[in-house]
């Protein structure tokens, strides 16, 4: 059991992770009592959004599109993720690195479009939108040059194991099992990300079984132009049932056509971690296991071009599985949540949920950084569930996020 010892936890965080991260740290800690398994903590403390998101800020605003309003909403969106306490100040003891920031990370992309016939404008503004997905790998995999044992958990500030025991019990079946990697894959509702493997929201890898130099973590998303949009599911999706009929018979060679060239796109996305997976895919003798999404027909697809009508228990028998939507290998997925098991309903907020020997195992946070700013998750919803977790399973509750002084100010007149 000496190889309990031998594993880091490697994650990446943003100002707008930190408080999330504080809550991770505690809550891994309260489930695994006894086991001080460091952490190796990538701390960037710039946060790069996109021209896209800029924009939609300038037209929900009503203000001129023009240079000063665009940086000055810049400048207030930066702001609005700011977090002036220090990361050691969140989590004492545990090694932090300086983070390698966005425009670094620019550099290594590629000045030209590698996809023939693409405009410099149009490949720029790839770039600017995937340059997030790209800045969280390249550092992610700067945390695992660091590792020095036989483990390396990847784990993102927003997903949450709340198995108890679940570092000494996973690392066990790795070595019981002679798994190579274990962790939560995509959830299906991203029908285009790959499957039946880990993704980096949450995997641990033993280097014995492959060589950390095979490890590679980055994204592809500039090597070849993403998917078309297909304009009828989207808007057949969008309507209401007593409208879908008419407008499916009156387009009927178009819905054909569209549905057959998005199945050609399941499973081809490649977002970060894909390079592992077929690596891994490619040697024969690699053992995966995954834990199971949570996912329901009553879920949406992302992105919301999928209808029941394309994906259900009848076309499902005849595809193959590279061609359903939904995965078609047995107790890959599972309908039964959380909320089913006594747990607080984390889908209900629109989050993932994972189950591991049909037991809950993890949740992921959805969609905070475009919806409310996390300071409000993390002093109310996300302390009380976590907290409400460890009740169920006797465990103390944790304490609640160190606090600015402008923030104590808050508190105290809203009290």
């Amino acid at each position: 059991m000496a190889f309990i010892n031998e594993a880091t936890i490697c994650t990446v965080s943003t100002p707008f992770h930190k408080r999330l991260l504080y809550y991770n740290y505690q809550l891994t800690r309260a489930l695994n009592p006894g086991h001080t398994t460091p952490w190796i903590i990538v701390n960037n403390p710039e946060m790069h959004i996109s021209r896209q998101r800029v924009r939609e800020l300038l037209v929900q605003s009503g203000k001129p599109h023009n240079a000063k309003t665009y940086r000055r909403t810049l400048n207030e969106e930066q702001r609005r993720y700011y977090d002036r306490l220090k990361m050691h100040e969140y989590i004492p003891g545990e090694r932090i690195l300086s983070g390698i920031p966005p425009a670094e990370v620019m550099k290594k992309l590629p000045l030209t479009s590698p996809v023939e016939g693409e405009s410099q404008l149009a490949f720029d503004y790839r770039k600017d939108k995937t340059l997030q997905s790209y800045h969280h790998a390249y550092n992610l995999e700067y945390a695992l040059t660091k590792v020095k044992t036989r483990f390396a958990i990847v784990l993102d500030p927003d997903l949450y194991v709340v198995r108890p025991n679940w570092l000494p019990e996973i690392l066990t079946r790795m070595e019981t099992e002679q798994l190579a990697v274990f962790g939560v894959p995509w959830n299906p509702r991203y029908f285009q990300k790959y499957r039946y493997f880990p993704a980096t929201h949450f995997m641990v890898i033993d280097f014995r079984k492959i060589p950390k130099r095979d490890v590679n973590l980055i994204p592809d998303l500039l090597g070849h132009i993403p998917s078309f949009d297909p304009t009828f599911w989207r808007t057949f999706s969008a309507m209401k049932w007593g409208d879908r009929l008419r407008h499916l018979m009156g387009n009927l060679p178009t819905a054909i056509r569209e549905d057959i060239a998005q199945r050609h796109l399941i499973g081809k996305s490649r977002d970060s971690g894909y390079r592992f997976f077929e690596a891994c895919q490619a040697r024969l003798e690699t053992r995966i296991e995954t834990a199971a999404p949570v996912f329901a027909m009553t879920d949406a697809f992302i992105p919301p071009t999928v209808s029941t009508l394309q994906q259900n228990r009848l076309t499902a028998q005849f595809v193959r599985d590279e061609r359903s939507y939904l995965p078609l290998k047995e107790d890959y997925l599972t309908g039964i949540g959380f909320k089913e098991r006594g747990y607080p309903d984390f889908r209900g907020l629109g989050w993932e949920e994972f189950i591991w020997k049909d037991e809950p195992f993890a949740f992921h946070i959805r969609g905070e950084v475009h919806r409310a700013r996390v300071r409000g998750v993390d002093r109310g919803l996300l302390l009380e569930n976590l907290n409400t977790i460890l009740n169920l399973q006797g465990i103390a509750p944790i304490t609640s996020a160190p606090k600015t002084k402008s923030e104590d100010a808050v508190d105290y007149i809203q009290q």
